[in-house]
């Protein structure tokens, strides 16, 4: 069915967090598109989940493009003072 050459593409994008396919039927059609003509979207799920145990969720965009040096500059600066202990 899905050849090992096309596995390993599979794999990679997968794996890649900055190209990652939102939904299966993303994934289907950029298959359909490359290697398997007339792939059918159950055939992608079951495979998917089988050979890789993917589940395919949104990324947080916050994570994927997060500035590491920002985030550690934030976590240097103290919290303000709350105002219910401000009196």
């Amino acid at each position: 069915m899905i050849a090992a050459e096309v596995h390993k593409k599979i794999e990679e994008k997968l794996t890649n967090p900055r190209e990652a396919f939102r939904s299966f039927e993303e994934l289907r059609q950029w298959i359909d598109k490359d290697f398997v003509p007339d792939i059918k979207y159950h055939a992608v799920n079951k495979y998917v989940k089988s050979k890789f145990g993917a589940k395919l969720k949104v990324a947080r965009k916050s994570q994927i493009q997060k500035d590491e040096k920002q985030v550690a500059e934030l976590k240097k600066t103290p919290d303000p003072p709350s105002k219910r202990n401000s009196r």
